[in-house]
């Protein structure tokens, strides 16, 4: 029997962690349906979106691999059950009113990406709360996880329908696991936290570097045990782990062995990436720049030394614990930081671990508190200092999702143009700013690769429906530019023609802005501006981009920023 008053404070943090975690699904699912239609406002959700849809062609191999398949697959099956309750309802009847929406309306299966990405973001909460509960009491581990609830860089990433976020969620389960075998020294810890690796592996290849805090925790668990060195490689623990990796990533990633030299050879092109920088843009080392940067604006300044505070004081305290706690973060960082493409979001497995640290921390300064004045008091010393060390990392939250709930600047600006261009026009656009202004543009840009996909199945038919559907509804012609000859281009073919309108941009991605002086000029000669649409202030120097990532919102800063998107200027040619 439960004392009263136990259940009672057992009750009241439990209920905490409810709040925790609403809080993590507000702050997640807020302005989620940011820049939708358009399916260009966060790029690399195209490609995983893109992948599923292809692969419901009936060609279960990706043909690429530099990610790897099972949160691909995972999307796959959510289509398919959203195809079967669509027809159901009779939205859909037949495969090919299934690819027309896709192409024309792709709102839905984004939304379903993102919102599964969320979904992995808000259990990530709550597996810290777990983990955290392995080296501490109720308090600091719910600290732990209001800290990751409200950690700009999760919570920003946890926005997005890309693998990041659903392997940090993975990471934390597996680590779990390999701290619980250090306690219980059972077959069955290691068998979990191997299916965890696996399928982490399987979501993005990072996830293999768990095969070393499992490792360590190994090794001390012989030594704790007194037997021989050499059942260190021969005991069978170790072997369920290892097979229990290999078999899950397989059973996500199957044509990593069915197509073995494609993957193998994505997988060296993704690792090559890594180490060059991505589109040759250096911002520097990963070592220095993601400290000085990601973690610093991702994380806030005092939540960021603290939880380095935290983590010299938990290898003080214990450190063979402390190091298979923190090993996977500290190898993976070693990993990630040695190269030069150092998107943010490299450090998402990273932040879970920063916010245990964190919770060392709060127990530290809690203690004494506690001894002088009383638990009470010490409880609410350490409730006020977790929300001062929050208190610039929610600022960043609500500044973010604040932005991503308003209208994109691009779909402002193809409302008006759908209103004000003479249908029939030839247009052309920069290509980081394309507006959507023909249905089912992107679809056609990318049939081929549909095509490919399709065709090994004998379907192809279904999709040059859809495709010869969408080449109808065009209200305008969109054209191309060669920079090297300095002329546009109609179907690829050069042309002594200019186009009737010409869209620009304006941001401060400064790597990705259009740099033709020719294009240019022809601008200041042939055209006249009718129409600007203004979303922020590109030299803004308060305001911090990840400059390697195509995504007009600030990381940092979110001074005069009115919306997502580029500034947008319309030109019409002179008559």
């Amino acid at each position: 029997m439960i004392p009263p008053r136990l259940r009672q404070i057992y009750t009241s943090d439990r209920s905490i962690l409810v709040l925790i975690l609403l809080i993590a699904a507000v702050v997640r699912f807020w302005g989620i349906g940011f820049g939708l239609p358009h399916n260009w406002c966060r790029p690399d959700e195209s490609r995983i979106v893109g992948l599923a849809i292809r692969m419901g062609g009936g060609d279960l191999n990706p043909h690429f691999f530099n990610y790897p398949t099972l949160y691909i697959y995972v999307l796959l099956l959510l289509y398919g059950f959203y195809f079967f309750v669509g027809r159901l309802a009779g939205h859909f009847h037949t495969a090919s009113d299934f690819l027309y929406q896709f192409a024309v309306d792709p709102t839905a299966f984004y939304l379903i990406d993102r919102w599964l990405a969320a979904l992995f973001g808000i259990a990530t909460v709550y597996a810290v709360y777990r983990l955290a509960r392995t080296r501490f009491s109720r308090g600091p581990s719910l600290a732990a996880a209001f800290f990751l609830a409200v950690t700009h860089l999760h919570v920003r990433d946890s926005h997005f329908g890309v693998t990041d976020v659903p392997m940090t969620c993975l990471i934390v389960i597996s680590v779990f696991f390999i701290v619980r075998s250090r306690d219980s020294k059972c077959w069955k810890q290691y068998l979990w936290a191997g299916i965890f690796a696996g399928l982490a592996t399987s979501v993005k290849y990072a996830g293999i570097f768990l095969a070393a805090p499992m490792a360590i925790a190994h090794v001390l668990t012989i030594i704790e045990e007194k037997r021989p060195w050499r059942e260190i490689i021969i005991d069978q623990r170790i072997g369920i782990f290892c097979a229990a990796v290999l078999l899950t990533f397989l059973a996500g990633t199957p044509f990593a062995l069915l197509d073995s030299r494609t993957f193998i050879t994505d997988f060296l092109s993704e690792s090559q990436h890594l180490d060059h920088g991505h589109m040759d843009i250096i911002l520097g080392r990963g070592w220095w720049y993601h400290p000085g940067f990601t973690l610093l604006h991702g994380m806030g300044l005092p939540l960021l030394l603290a939880s380095t505070a935290g983590c010299v004081g938990l290898f003080f305290r214990d450190w063979r614990r402390s190091l298979a706690l923190f090993c996977f973060p500290l190898l993976y960082f070693a990993f990630a930081g040695k190269g030069h493409t150092v998107f943010v979001r490299y450090m998402l497995p990273v932040a879970p671990f920063l916010c245990i640290a964190t919770a060392e921390l709060l127990r530290a300064f809690e203690r004494p508190v506690s001894a002088r004045w009383g638990k009470p008091a010490g409880r609410c010393a350490s409730v006020a200092l977790a929300l001062l060390l929050a208190v610039p990392s929610i600022k960043n939250v609500i500044c973010s999702d604040w932005l991503l709930g308003r209208t994109d600047n691009r779909l402002i600006a193809t409302r008006w143009a759908l209103a004000n261009i003479p249908v029939g026009s030839t247009i052309f656009q920069f290509e980081g700013c394309r507006l959507q202004l023909n249905p089912g543009q992107y679809f056609i840009d990318k049939f081929d690769k549909y095509r490919a996909s399709v065709d090994r199945r004998g379907n192809s038919s279904v999709l040059q429906g859809v495709v010869d559907r969408l080449v109808r509804q065009r209200r305008f012609q969109e054209w191309g530019f060669d920079t090297r000859l300095n002329t546009f281009l109609t179907d690829s073919a050069p042309t002594a023609d200019i186009p009737d309108f010409i869209i620009t941009e304006e941001a401060a991605l400064k790597y990705y802005e259009a740099k033709s002086p020719e294009l240019r000029a022809i601008i200041g000669r042939y055209y006249v501006g009718v129409k600007t649409f203004h979303a922020m202030d590109p030299d803004e120097p308060r305001n911090r981009y990840d400059q390697q990532d195509l995504f007009y919102l600030p990381y940092a800063g979110f001074r005069n920023v009115e919306r997502p998107g580029p500034n947008l200027f319309v030109y019409k040619r002179r008559s």
